[in-house]
């Protein structure tokens, strides 16, 4: 039983996602699942043992060029209705991994896309502290490790901007 799910998700024994057949199992485009999974791929590749930012950064920077290309060719958040719940965090990852102006750049994108219900609302708290800790050197969720939080009434006025708590 546990062999025929792994089978019908795409997982393998060792429990990686063969892209191709997770884009059949779940009616998706196996071309764009390919690419995602690559970039997912790229974006972990220096992150896993122990962060490498000389071997990583470049990957990141190259991610961000993909994943602009995506969109615009998408028009829209690479999410669950594209990519499947699998790989609906990875353009989040690639923005959260990104440059500050393009972290600012994709706010209302990945917004949106929690709004659709395309992406769970976590990754967009994360965002937002990200470039929060950037602007302010403060946060408004608690996500960045040693960052203190801003004023209760700042964190509030974010949290209803974007309808999250």
């Amino acid at each position: 039983m546990a062999e025929a799910r792994c089978r019908e998700s795409g997982e393998g024994k060792n429990g990686k996602v063969a892209p191709a057949e997770y884009a059949t199992a779940h009616g998706l485009d196996s071309k764009l699942i390919r690419q995602i999974a690559q970039i997912h791929e790229d974006d972990q590749r220096y992150r896993k043992n122990g962060y490498d930012a000389k071997r990583q950064t470049p990957l990141d920077r190259k991610n961000e060029r993909r994943i602009e290309k995506l969109f615009e060719h998408y028009g829209k958040y690479l999410g669950t209705s594209l990519v499947g719940t699998r790989y609906n965090s990875v353009m989040w990852a690639v923005i959260q991994h990104s440059q500050p102006e393009t972290m600012k750049k994709y706010l209302p994108v990945v917004h949106e896309a929690v709004r659709e219900g395309e992406l769970p609302a976590g990754p967009l708290r994360m965002l937002i502290d990200r470039i929060q800790t950037e602007e302010t050197g403060k946060q408004v969720f608690g996500s960045q490790v040693g960052v203190p939080l801003l004023t209760e009434a700042e964190r509030k006025r974010i949290a209803e901007e974007y309808g999250i708590d």
